[in-house]
């Protein structure tokens, strides 16, 4: 038979040792439980922090993109102002010496371009090149060169609007949608 005498004297030492251990779990885990709801809590504040600058990114992006499509559109009615001015002054061989048109045009692809990405600047600034090669072609060979210079603006000029356009679209394709998908 088992003596209870001795079963108490060793359940002592046992269910103090029980204890012991059992104080030393809860408080090890009242410790990490207290971190773990302080590293919440920071991740939280965290989350909502670059919740806060991701929305005013949005909203910074978003405005900046509406500037830039409307300079964009801005851009293509100055290369169309620009390519019928060289219509009229070349093609129907009008001698003014007025080409306010030419600055105009220069002025308002400089201006505009702030709103541009690197790329679609580039892009605008070969096109503008492009056609003031063109001008002092033409102008230089305009008393032997009359058919060429017609030809090149009934078929070539013209080219640049199309050309601008296509840029334009895949810009403004290309460009992710600001709104979340949740």
């Amino acid at each position: 038979m088992i003596e209870w005498s001795q079963m108490i004297e060793n359940a002592a030492p046992a269910a103090l040792s029980t204890f012991v251990v059992s104080a030393l779990m809860l408080f090890l885990n009242h410790r990490a439980s207290r971190r773990l709801e302080r590293y919440k809590t920071e991740l939280e504040l965290q989350l909502a922090n670059d919740r806060a600058r991701l929305e005013e990114s949005i909203l910074r992006r978003s405005a900046w993109y509406e500037k830039r499509s409307a300079a964009l559109v801005e851009l293509y009615g100055a290369f169309y102002a620009y390519l019928d001015f060289l219509r009229r002054h070349l093609y129907f061989d009008q001698r003014a010496d007025d080409v306010t048109p030419m600055h105009e045009f220069r002025s308002a692809c400089d201006s505009l371009s702030v709103f541009l990405t690197d790329d679609l600047k580039a892009r605008m600034d070969q096109y503008t090149g492009e056609l003031l090669q063109f001008w002092n072609w033409a102008v230089q060979n305009r008393e032997t060169d009359q058919e060429e210079i017609r030809r090149r603006l009934d078929y070539e000029i013209p080219g640049y609007l199309d050309r601008l356009r296509v840029d334009i679209g895949r810009y403004l394709d290309d460009v992710p949608s600001t709104e979340s998908k949740e």
